[in-house]
């Protein structure tokens, strides 16, 4: 599973892969500084083939870069990637 990077752990709101923590952790303060380092993790990951493009609707990750606390930025890299995948709502 490619290191453990998608192994699911129970977490107070539900079962979790470190990818989707990725795609949907935020922080209220600095939140863009924040926001950027996440978005350079997933573009290396990317580079590496830890994250493929299956992942995106496979793994339901841009239903959570939308939501309050996290920034933009990792959803429209997300979207841009694998537009079909947005324009579905997954």
């Amino acid at each position: 599973m490619r290191g453990g990077f998608l192994l699911r752990v129970q977490e107070n709101t539900g079962m979790r892969n470190s990818l989707r923590n990725l795609a949907r952790i935020g922080c209220a303060e600095a939140a863009e500084q924040y926001d950027l380092a996440f978005l350079d993790v997933i573009k290396d990951l990317r580079h590496d083939h830890i994250i493929l493009k299956n992942d995106i609707k496979e793994h339901r990750l841009l239903c959570f870069p939308a939501y309050p606390g996290s920034k933009i930025s990792r959803c429209e890299y997300l979207s841009e990637w694998d537009p079909d995948s947005f324009m579905i709502g997954q």
